[in-house]
């Protein structure tokens, strides 16, 4: 995977929400959670990372689906269902039916299992392919809707919204963009990219912030004609 940064807290945020250990794997009540943002925010990079580092508690495997549409989610069960050379079960089966039989073949191992719901901003599309209590996985949903009713009756411990990084790791992005905090560049060098990027963070926020209230301001006078 290549280089990762800015979002140390938000990976905590997810390992905390999901408590990825083994005094709680057995808690369903922390089986699903929803990671909200607006697109390009980094919430399908975020959860890859997750997955990436907590691979040893997965033992069973983690599975990525794309949730755009039913299609899509088909199709990426039937590349899982293949790859993982799971057999037993035909691909001209309804997605109900394929879904539970993976499911069911993956629980023979009695291992942790993460699957990544990617771009669901359909909640219909997977409403009925989420964990039971008596499963082993864990699934992460990836979604623009920021909407309350979205989420139905998961609870607020079950959504992580994704916003603009803070200002630190913002710096931190782009120093690592440039390259810095690689041993190829100089203190001083760094010193000096570190202020001048503070600075372009900085204005780049006001920039965000004065578009927002604006948008805002304009939907209000909207309304009232």
């Amino acid at each position: 995977m290549s280089m990762f940064c800015g979002r140390s807290k938000d990976l905590q945020k997810i390992e905390a929400k999901l408590c990825c250990d083994e005094e709680h794997r057995h808690d369903s009540s922390r089986k699903l959670l929803f990671v909200s943002g607006p697109g390009g925010v980094g919430k399908t990079r975020l959860t890859a990372k997750f997955a990436e580092e907590k691979k040893s508690f997965y033992q069973g495997g983690v599975y990525l689906f794309n949730a755009q549409s039913t299609s899509a989610f088909r199709q990426s069960l039937e590349t899982n269902i293949v790859e993982s050379e799971v057999c037993g079960t035909s691909l001209k089966s309804d997605l109900s039916s394929q879904y539970n039989f993976f499911v069911h073949q993956l629980q023979k191992q009695k291992e942790n299992v993460l699957f990544l719901y990617d771009s669901c901003d359909k909640l219909e599309i997977i409403e009925k392919l989420l964990p039971r209590e008596d499963e082993q996985i864990h699934v992460i949903v990836t979604t623009r809707q920021r909407d309350g009713h979205y989420f139905l009756d998961h609870s607020p411990h079950k959504v992580l919204h994704l916003d603009v990084l803070e200002t630190d790791d913002a710096v931190q992005t782009l120093l690592s963009w440039k390259g810095y905090g690689q041993n190829n560049g100089g203190l001083d060098d760094e010193c000096k990219e570190k202020s001048s990027a503070k600075v372009l963070v900085e204005q780049r926020r006001r920039s965000v912030v004065r578009n927002t209230v604006t948008c805002l301001l304009n939907e209000k006078r909207n309304c009232k004609q």
